[in-house]
């Protein structure tokens, strides 16, 4: 059975069986993690999106700070334009 998600299909009762797998094997995050987006490769690409647009708001927020504050703001763009990199 699929219903919506933030505009995407997504198997709720899998998404369920990912967050049961969580709890059971913490140790194992980034395998049960790959092997989850393998499976679903739609949420990669979903994903990356948001990724990018979350980049682009941080970058036109903190420029749009910057000339609020007449520079005030430009001390910390340095971590703040680092962050989105990691």
């Amino acid at each position: 059975m699929f219903d919506c998600f933030c505009g995407l299909p997504v198997c709720l009762d899998e998404l369920k069986e990912l967050v049961k797998e969580f709890r059971q094997t913490m140790s194992q995050f980034k395998e049960v993690v790959s092997q989850f987006l393998r499976e679903h490769p739609e949420l990669v690409t979903y994903l990356k999106g948001a990724t990018f647009g979350a980049a682009i708001t941080i970058v036109v927020g903190t420029i749009a700070e910057d000339i609020a504050a007449l520079g005030g703001g430009i001390a910390d763009d340095g971590p703040r334009f680092y962050w989105p990199t990691k």
